[in-house]
């Protein structure tokens, strides 16, 4: 198992869920979540994938799904 922690300063202000959707819909990406700290604005994403993922694969489907809102 693979997890892997981003860390937001600030946190971006949109609902973000649609990123953790997106990541889900690649085989191998076990979840996803978000966390925001409301006194600072600062916030971190954890997913965890099975050793396998190409997380390349994982940021692909974000990028898709990310043009298809701004679309």
């Amino acid at each position: 198992m693979i997890a892997r922690v981003a860390v937001w300063e600030p946190m971006p202000d949109d609902d973000r869920q649609w990123v953790i959707d997106a990541a889900r819909t690649v085989p191998g990406v076990l979840d996803a979540y978000h966390l925001l700290d409301t006194d600072t604005g600062n916030g971190l994403s954890i997913a965890f994938f099975d050793d396998g993922v190409d997380i390349a694969e994982v940021k692909a489907a974000i990028s898709l799904k990310a043009e298809e809102i701004l679309a």
